[in-house]
């Protein structure tokens, strides 16, 4: 639940944010994808790291912190592109996608909350 309440209060201020704004966060889709290939990046080096000396938690939170701050971007970036008036924004016809891409995001962030509260409980 309490996973359940930080995304929700997350996602409600990432939301207004991206709403009242200035800052165009849509051009930055080269910057998102460049941070999508670090995430992987570094999931490589921690199973690397974890087949060496042992998983470590370090690796954990260091990703899970990345993660949670690339799928706030993504929440404000389809945010701005479904509200319009952006430089990149969605056509009328395309506004399903852009609900389910919001939705995706949504339901991304909640899982990298959800494992970083979660931590060494896990089965």
């Amino acid at each position: 639940m309490i996973s359940v309440g930080v995304t929700a209060v997350m996602t409600l201020g990432l939301t207004i944010f991206a709403m009242q704004t200035k800052v165009d966060f849509t051009p930055c889709a080269s910057i998102l994808c460049g941070v999508v290939l670090l995430i992987v990046f570094v999931v490589i080096a921690s199973w690397i790291s974890a087949a060496i000396w042992g998983p470590s938690s370090i690796w954990r939170a260091a990703l899970g912190s990345l993660a949670a701050f690339l799928f706030s971007l993504f929440i404000i970036y389809d945010t701005q592109m479904l509200m319009g008036g952006r430089q990149v924004e969605i056509s009328p016809e395309e506004y399903v996608f852009a609900a389910v891409q919001l939705y995706v995001d949504i339901i991304d962030l909640f899982l990298i909350i959800l494992q970083c509260f979660l931590g060494d409980k896990r089965g």
